[in-house]
Parts: C-alpha cells; structure tokens; sequence
C-alpha cells in the first residue's frame, strides 16, 4: 500500500522509535540462555520417534559431493547437481528420513503458510500438483520423498547419521567426513544444509524439571501413558460438569456454558479453492 504523502522526518523518527520500543519488548538479553538443552533428563525430546536406526558397516569411501542435512535444501542441491550430471552425491541426514523440519514436525493440523505452488520446488520436475492451496506437513514431507526418489539421491544416502567433522585435505584436495556412526569418507565438494528448525527449546523456568505437560510435534512415546482429555461443555445447549482427575469426592460442581461458534464446511480437496 503507498502512503499518501512521503513521511516528514518528525514522522521518520516517531516511527523509528515504535520499532525499536516493539524490538525491546520481544529481545531478551539473556538470548540463547532463557532455553534449556534436550540433554541429559530431557534427551528424548531431541530423539528420533520415527525411524529406529539400523546396523550398517561405516563408510569409507569417496563421493564427489557430500550434502549435510536432509531438508529442502539439501534435496535441492542434490537434484540440481543430478541435473548437471554429478553421479555420486550422498546425503547425510540426523533423521530417519528426507524432509527437514517436514519429518520432524508432525503435530495435528500443521500447514505450511506459504501457497503451495509457491513454497513446494520442483513441482514440473516431478509431475506433481499440489491437493491443497495452503499444503499440509504430511504432503510437505511426502513431496520431499518424491523428489528425493526422482533424482536418485536414496541410493548413497547415510540416514540417522550425524556430521561430527569436516577436514580439508590439501594434499588429496578432498573434505574427510566424519559422522557419529564411524563414518570417514571422503569427497571432492561437500554442501551444508542444516537447518535450525529441528530442535526444540525448553523454557529455562523453574520447576521444568519436574513439570508435566511438555508439548512437543513428536508422538507419544513409548512406555508414556496417554491421556485422556477432558471436556468442560458442549455448547450452550448441553453444558456438562467437570470431571476431575483424582479419586476423592467432588466437593464443588459447577456447570458452565458458552456461546456455540460458527461452524461452516471446510474445503478439503479442491487444489485452489480453500479459504
């Protein structure tokens, strides 16, 4: 939207302080250290509920180009330089799996908020159109395993394998890739594309050690109990009594109701026609 008129500079510098009022409110100084590592008691949040990794004998050998990281943009670099006729390319991914944050992030519901056509690469390349305007994170995922099928970057592939070193062989001029699964192999050009979305950070507030209702977009783990959820109402029309989750006597009982919402169809399959 153009402005009206350009701003005078009183206007300039009120606008200027706004920013930087909103910027003070939202940047911590304590940074990175307001989180907590998924280490030690918190270790499984950073583990792979996916995939369990498989035995493999170490790697040795040498390819012309190593790609760290398993996401968009490491399938990318793979299936352009497949393109330029590059034949030994190796993807070395964390996860089980192609896909990036797409593999790791499985919560119900989640979108991606960038159009489909937009945000989803290759889509000519691999014959694919896209079911949804606004693409959900299986499709997402499931689009990053086509293309990684359509190019051929399986086929060398280290997946559950983590890069722990890289060193530059000046006399052999050659990256010697170490992993944590006793990798050192060699190759000629070597591509980082890590991501920072795989992660997930744990508020470093009080009482985190012992607090029970961590969220995070992996499944129940094993040997975890699910729970129940528990409904407060139904509507105005059939407001129910809550239900606690203890065993003695409910001293209290209150009924509670509100206004029903708006419910209207949602578009599920046209490709360009969702709300």
């Amino acid at each position: 939207m153009t402005p009206p008129h350009a701003p005078t500079p009183h206007e300039l510098v009120a606008l200027r302080q706004r920013y930087r009022l909103e910027r003070e409110r939202r940047v911590r100084p304590d940074g990175l250290a307001q989180y907590r590592d998924t280490d030690a008691e918190f270790g499984y949040y950073a583990a792979d509920p996916y995939t369990s990794p498989t035995e493999r004998a170490a790697r040795r050998d040498t390819v012309d180009v190593a790609v760290i990281g398993g996401g968009f943009g490491g399938i990318l670099a793979g299936a352009r330089l497949r393109q330029q006729g590059v034949g030994s390319i190796r993807i070395v991914e964390r996860g089980g799996d192609v896909g990036g944050t797409w593999y790791w992030n499985r919560y119900p519901g989640v979108h991606c908020d960038i159009e489909s056509h937009v945000y989803l690469p290759l889509l000519d390349e691999t014959g694919y159109v896209p079911e949804w305007k606004y693409a959900p994170g299986e499709e997402i995922r499931q689009h990053a395993v086509r293309i990684a099928e359509r190019f051929g970057l399986y086929a060398d592939a280290l997946f559950s394998t983590q890069v722990t070193s890289l060193t530059w062989d000046e006399a052999g001029e050659t990256w010697t890739v170490t992993t944590d699964r006793g990798d050192a192999f060699r190759a000629a050009y070597v591509v980082n594309a890590t991501g920072t979305l795989t992660e997930p950070k744990l508020p470093g507030i009080p009482g985190i050690e012992t607090f029970r209702g961590h969220t995070h977009p992996h499944p129940r783990r094993a040997g975890r109990p699910r729970r129940r959820p528990r409904r407060s109402g139904r509507g105005r029309e059939r407001p129910r009594r809550a239900v606690t989750g203890g065993r003695g006597r409910l001293e209290h009982r209150h009924r509670q109701g509100r206004p029903r919402p708006r419910v209207v169809p949602r578009r599920v399959h046209p490709r360009l026609l969702q709300p």
